[in-house]
């Protein structure tokens, strides 16, 4: 499992979306959440795998997810 923490709230966000995946660009071995909450710890990882992570913030705008922008590579961790 990894856990993901932002670090500085974004004004006016509805929530979070943080992914997982195997390289830096995170295209392989892709696993997502949507949280309103600044952590989340995503789970069913492989283990003795290197994963990064990034997130993004979202706001409910009519119903619609409106995304920002995802952000660089705030964590990498290896799997146990």
């Amino acid at each position: 499992q990894v856990t993901i923490t932002v670090k500085t709230k974004v004004t006016n966000a509805t929530g979070y979306e943080y992914v997982v995946g195997t390289n830096k660009a995170i295209t392989k071995g892709k696993k997502s959440t949507t949280t309103t909450k600044t952590k989340a710890t995503i789970k069913s990882l492989k283990a003795k795998t290197v994963y990064y992570a990034k997130v993004r913030a979202y706001k409910t705008i009519n119903g619609k997810k409106v995304y920002g922008a995802w952000s660089a590579v705030v964590k990498t961790a290896k799997t146990k």
